[in-house]
């Protein structure tokens, strides 16, 4: 059984996370202004 998948996958999707909160923050600043 793969170990070094699991890490990587959750990195990759934390990393996702915050890129989509980033963008979402970004869309949200520009309609409130």
């Amino acid at each position: 059984m793969p170990i070094d998948i699991p890490p990587a996958r959750k990195i990759f999707h934390l990393f996702f996370i915050w890129l989509s909160i980033k963008r979402l923050a970004h869309c949200h600043i520009l309609t409130t202004y």
